[in-house]
């Protein structure tokens, strides 16, 4: 497997997983994507999301027009850090991607919560496990995480 199958998708999955998500895997760099993975017989769409986690590399070449039909008939696409570079993707988004960023403060954690207990206790890497994943936690809405 590609080191960022590992860094990226495998907290999400668990995290689906111990929500109880029900969820598959379609893997871009192995199939293409195609009407009867989106669609029913019926006609209607088999997801309610789709988190999009591909890097450009995987689908370059894909052929978008059914998973745009599928976000237009109402698949909702949520897509994590910045992986839209195909201009289909960015048209269902309406966004224009400019340039990776990332931050470089380290997050300090200022008061113990029971979502972030398991990586200051060491059960999970900190670095690895939440900040690799780019998520922003403001400090008005959450002020346990404050940046140095």
């Amino acid at each position: 497997m590609h080191c960022l199958w590992t860094r990226e998708f495998q907290p999400i999955a668990a995290l689906l997983k111990a929500w109880l998500v029900p969820f598959d895997i379609l893997r871009l760099d192995q199939q293409h994507i195609d009407a009867s993975y989106l669609f029913g017989r019926s006609g209607k769409v088999r997801y309610g999301v789709v988190i999009w986690l591909a890097d450009l590399s995987s689908y370059e070449g894909h052929n978008f027009e059914t998973f745009s039909e599928a976000v237009q008939s109402g698949t909702s696409l949520l897509v994590v850090k910045s992986r839209f570079l195909h201009p289909v993707l960015e048209q269902l988004l309406g966004l224009k991607f400019r340039e990776t960023y990332t931050a470089v403060d380290p997050l300090r954690v200022t008061q113990m919560h029971f979502i972030h207990r398991p990586c200051l206790s060491g059960s999970l890497a900190w670095e690895q496990s939440i900040v690799s994943m780019d998520f922003f936690l403001p400090t008005d809405k959450y002020r346990h995480c404050t940046h140095n």
